[in-house]
């Protein structure tokens, strides 16, 4: 398959697991952890729900650190399609988890 039909496919199934991080800092921007599941033979794991501001979440895929401190992705949508459809999974996940545990229907 050549990289512009890619483009023309439908997204696999995807699911996200998520487990909100608590930490006893209140320094930290970390929300959370999420696995995305990707058509049941896939899964990437370390990926983080952050906060700048309160209220502003994003998803970071997993990254490592290389050659003069540069960041590079190890793990990550390909286009924009699988990002946006990634990244609302995984945030619709945490706020169900979130109201879950404040115990909201």
């Amino acid at each position: 398959m050549d990289r512009a039909g890619a483009f023309d496919q439908p997204l696999p199934t995807m699911e996200a697991v998520v487990r909100p991080h608590k930490s006893k800092s209140k320094q930290t921007n970390l929300l959370a952890f999420a696995e995305l599941k990707i058509a049941g033979a896939f899964v990437i794991k370390n990926i983080r729900v952050m906060t700048k501001n309160p209220g502003e979440r994003f998803v970071v895929f997993p990254a490592e650190r290389g050659v003069k401190d540069a960041w590079y992705d190890i793990a990550h949508p390909t286009n924009r399609t699988a990002w946006t459809a990634a990244v609302a999974l995984i945030l619709d996940e945490y706020d169900k988890k979130v109201k879950s545990a404040k115990g909201v229907a």
